[in-house]
């Protein structure tokens, strides 16, 4: 298996401390047989909707995490910081 995880979008300076940030998270999840045009995914995971998932309304940085299995099943989580 494969995870990863790395900057969507860089911090904007707003001057809000980590601490006070709150976060929201959006996975998608997709298995892809051997012939990839056959491939099956579901759920939503928009920068939008991680805002949604974690009452955000004013976005600071984001993440996004890759994880693999045998590149047969993967999810994909973008990971949203802000305040409310």
């Amino acid at each position: 298996f494969e995870q990863t995880k790395v900057p969507l979008m860089h911090e904007q300076n707003s001057g809000e401390s980590k601490t006070t940030l709150q976060s929201g998270r959006a996975t998608s999840k997709q298995v892809v047989p051997y012939f990839a045009f056959l491939s099956v995914a579901w759920q939503d995971d928009s920068l939008k909707e991680a805002m949604l998932n974690g009452g955000i309304r004013e976005l600071h940085h984001a993440d996004i995490e890759h994880f693999t299995i045998l590149g047969i099943y993967r999810e994909q989580t973008v990971i949203a910081y802000g305040t409310r």
